[in-house]
């Protein structure tokens, strides 16, 4: 009699079991039964294998941001394009560039706002007719230790979720989704 016995990686095995007893026969099987064994667990490595791979990939890369002792507006520039070059994996030919647009004094802090406005410039468009920003604000705690690390947070363009250096991967879609919902709405409106 054969049964079907479905492992815990979907996959389905046969078994034979001898119609004069629900035991397995010794001499025969014990090949049989090794060899679905070593199946098993060789589908259970590459699995593994496979996952780990993928956690490999996914892996949220950040930087070693300054300290308030360290901190100058025009370091904090330089921190950003750091940050964007190491751990966005910009597929293609986006270039960029970042600028301090405002310095904000709130009494107990100051916060530097930084626009890096990126493009995707090609030989037949070198001048490109639609861009996208991330705004960047470093937060610099006027009452925090100097060595202390500046707190540092970012949006895209028309979205409010606030994103934190080391908790999200970029994906380079972002900015071609942003892009083409600008230019369907842009169509929309008759001129």
């Amino acid at each position: 009699m054969r049964k079907t016995k479905t492992v815990r990686f979907q996959e389905t095995v046969d078994v034979y079991v001898s119609p004069s007893s629900s035991v397995l026969d010794t001499e025969d099987n014990d090949s049989y039964l090794t060899n679905i064994a070593q199946h098993i667990a060789k589908r259970a490595i590459a699995i593994a294998v496979k996952t780990v791979k993928e956690e490999d990939k996914n892996i949220i890369k950040n930087i070693k941001w300054l300290t308030h002792g360290d901190f100058t507006p025009e370091r904090g520039r330089r921190q950003i394009q750091l940050f964007i070059a190491r751990t966005w994996n910009k597929r293609g030919l986006w270039s960029h560039y970042t600028k301090l647009t405002e310095k904000k004094d709130l009494g107990h802090s100051f916060h530097y706002k930084y626009t890096a406005r990126f493009a995707m410039p090609t030989a037949n468009i070198p001048m490109v007719l639609g861009s996208v920003a991330a705004f960047f604000t470093i937060k610099f705690n006027k009452n925090k230790p100097k060595n202390a690390p500046i707190d540092v947070s970012y949006t895209f363009e028309s979205q409010k979720l606030l994103n934190r250096p080391g908790m999200v991967k970029f994906r380079d879609e972002w900015h071609i989704r942003f892009i083409e919902g600008r230019d369907i709405t842009m169509a929309a409106i008759p001129f």
